[in-house]
């Protein structure tokens, strides 16, 4: 059983929740808000603390979901995406369809 209050026109009491996520199960480990963008679907974007990311719409739809890896880090980009550090390489998750592309692996020498 749910309870459910609606209210008359549209303007909703300050502190009225809209929509909330649970998350997957692993732990919420960040929230981050998206850029917005013609080339992104996201408001926010949701980190796991399995690693996974969920790009998140205005009505609390999960657009999205990827695996970005535990222990990464999120940072959003100004085309809707979202930048991935994670110790090793760089990469960037598409806005539209969460697809990765790595930007940068750094190339390791070994002397002997």
């Amino acid at each position: 059983m749910a309870e459910v209050t609606v209210y008359a026109g549209s303007s909703l009491p300050i502190g009225t929740t809209i929509w909330s996520y649970p998350g997957n199960g692993s732990g919420m480990s960040n929230f981050v808000p998206a850029v917005p963008s013609p080339t992104g679907v996201a408001d926010v974007f949701a980190q796991q603390g399995d690693g996974s990311v969920q790009a998140i719409t205005t009505d609390g739809t999960v657009a999205w979901s990827t695996n970005a890896g535990q222990g990464s880090r999120i940072i959003p980009d100004f085309a809707g995406g979202a930048i991935v550090f994670n110790g090793n390489s760089i990469s960037r998750l598409d806005g539209i369809t969460g697809q990765s592309a790595s930007l940068y692996t750094p190339s390791y020498y070994q002397w002997g």
